[in-house]
């Protein structure tokens, strides 16, 4: 049973859906740090005028635009000239030519994308205008919301955008009065200034905007519709909600898994049957949904997701016995430059981890046969003794906690009693919590299991044909669906409720992987020194070295 303990509860805050939680000194350095190895100042006037830069005038607008309709023309020797003249107007033409690159004629797009490839060999890296926006957004500059709304329609790709959003909602009201340049902006005929103002406006609370920023629920663009509504969500105002309902059947794919996503946390166990494989249906359910508990919903009492902060929960081995036995394990916290933030060490045999909030981590030993929730100084503050050999534990919304031995899955309430439990004839090897409350679960033999909180059986298919007796760690995704490393087949795959699958990567040899909410999946190998990103096409993206062999990673 648990042991009883007394600890401090921290205060509740509600987290951002995409918001800037509470900065930690050791953020704000890794972002000044990143500017600081490129030559960038971490000034507020310095990176305005970094933007400034990126941001081209009318007249440069104007030409950039005529040299995009030259890339088309019958004559080879202007199309060739126009990809060189654009090539030399540098960073100012990045935004255009990437708007070029959905253009209807071919070769526009083809010599769009051909320029581009040339820019962004020399330009800067995503990561590094994301520190920029971080940095004016703790700073704060006169100039800020003027100077980015400008910046907005040239913006290289969607997760710069996002920055810009969060920046623009630091300066929304000052002295307690909006910002002029993002009312102004509510009306402007870019959409995506629309969009940018009314977040920011909408996401700060401004009460005097407010009638403002909800007309814009009603937006001709479906972006503007959306970035509103996830703002206004954000800032617990229920009129996103239905707004976000009707859109479930409008966005593409993988932005109506972001809303679905959201509405699944605000509904809980009441969430409708379906899917999102039939769009109007679903959304039917879903609006049938909040007629029913929109009047008795408290936005007040959920708890959104938090924002992705680039951090890495690294689960490693620190020491060997004789012929390669594994005895120890250190646990460590990184933050996106690799630098420790916290870690525990000498920890006997630890198969997986769950960061609970700032000063709590929640510990699966398989060894000791426990598991245990412990500060990030390793201090045991609460432990569970396990008949069996654990394999995870994961910390259910509510309280419960969720636990995979090699034989069983079951939950322990608060108070140290099981309330359910469900055994398996084959060895088990992961767990994970699937939207409307079920639990999906993997064995050895490879067959993927769906059961609801009683333990009843809801479907099964097979996944893979065999796996490690250990380490291996599936991950339930928003939409319903399964990401499951297959160790033998070298690849990850991403499977629907049916068993189909419906997206891979080859990988070699993958123990652990994890949908992270920038859309990129995080994939590490049993034993391996570092864990990679892979982007949708499953491209490697991003690599992070660790100092000792893995068990297993967790981004957040």
């Amino acid at each position: 049973m648990l042991s009883r303990y007394v600890i401090l509860v921290p205060l509740l805050i509600l987290t951002n859906i995409c918001g800037v939680a509470a900065d930690t000194e050791g953020e704000a350095e890794a972002d000044e740090e990143i500017l600081r190895r490129v030559g960038l100042p971490a000034d507020g006037p310095g990176l305005l005028a970094l933007f400034r830069k990126r941001t081209p005038d009318a007249e440069a607008q104007t030409r950039i635009r005529s040299l995009i309709a030259q890339l088309g023309s019958a004559s080879f020797a202007e199309r060739e000239e126009a990809s060189e003249e654009l090539a030399a107007c540098g960073v100012a033409a990045v935004g255009l030519l990437r708007q070029a690159t959905h253009h209807e004629d071919l070769e526009i797009r083809r010599r769009a994308k051909d320029v581009l490839a040339i820019l962004e060999q020399n330009d800067l890296p995503t990561d590094v205008l994301t520190a920029a926006l971080h940095v004016l957004g703790r700073r704060k500059p006169a100039q800020l919301a003027e100077v980015l709304l400008d910046y907005a329609p040239h913006a290289t790709d969607a997760e710069i955008t996002e920055e810009l959003c969060l920046a623009l909602a630091s300066v929304a009201v000052r002295g307690g009065d909006a910002d002029p340049h993002l009312v102004r902006a509510l009306t402007d005929p870019s959409a995506i200034k629309r969009a940018l103002a009314g977040a920011a406006l909408g996401r700060s609370g401004c009460r005097t905007q407010l009638s403002a920023v909800h007309r814009l629920l009603r937006d001709p663009h479906l972006q503007v519709r959306r970035r509103v509504a996830l703002a206004l969500l954000e800032a617990r105002d229920k009129a996103a909600v239905p707004v976000l309902i009707e859109l479930l059947a409008e966005l593409p794919l993988a932005e109506a898994e972001h809303v679905e996503s959201l509405l699944l946390q605000l509904s809980g166990d009441a969430a409708p049957k379906g899917s999102l494989d039939s769009r109007s249906p679903y959304r039917a359910a879903w609006a049938e949904w909040w007629k029913q508990h929109g009047d008795s919903l408290d936005l007040a009492k959920v708890e959104l997701e938090p924002r992705w902060r680039g951090h890495l929960l690294v689960i490693g081995v620190t020491n060997l016995r004789g012929r390669g036995i594994r005895s120890g394990g250190c646990i460590r916290e990184l933050d996106a430059l690799g630098r420790t933030r916290w870690q525990i060490k000498d920890v006997s045999y630890p198969v997986d981890a769950q960061v609970l909030d700032e000063k709590r981590v929640l510990v699966t030993e398989y060894r000791l046969c426990q598991v245990t929730e412990r500060n990030h100084e390793g201090a045991v503050l609460r432990r569970f003794n396990v008949p069996e050999l654990p394999l995870e534990a994961q910390r259910l919304p509510g309280g419960h906690t969720l636990i995979t031995t090699t034989n069983r899955v079951f939950e322990v309430d608060r108070n140290d009693k099981e309330v359910w439990t469900y055994k398996h004839s084959e060895r088990l090897l992961s767990a994970c919590l699937l939207r409307g409350g079920e639990i999906g679960i993997c064995s050895h033999n490879g067959e993927f299991v769906r059961i609801d909180r009683r333990g009843k059986v809801q479907a099964s298919f097979r996944v893979g044909h065999l796996f490690r007796p250990y380490g291996t760690h599936i991950q339930g995704l928003a939409n319903g669906h399964i990401l499951v490393p297959l160790f033998y087949d070298n690849k990850v795959v991403e499977f629907d409720d049916h068993g189909r699958k419906v997206w891979s990567a080859s990988y070699p040899q993958p123990t652990c992987a994890q949908r992270l909410p920038n859309g990129r999946t995080l994939v590490a190998s049993y034993g391996s020194n570092f864990c990679v990103e892979l982007d949708k096409n499953g491209q490697e993206v991003k690599r992070r070295n660790c100092d000792a062999p893995l068990f297993h990673v967790r981004g957040r």
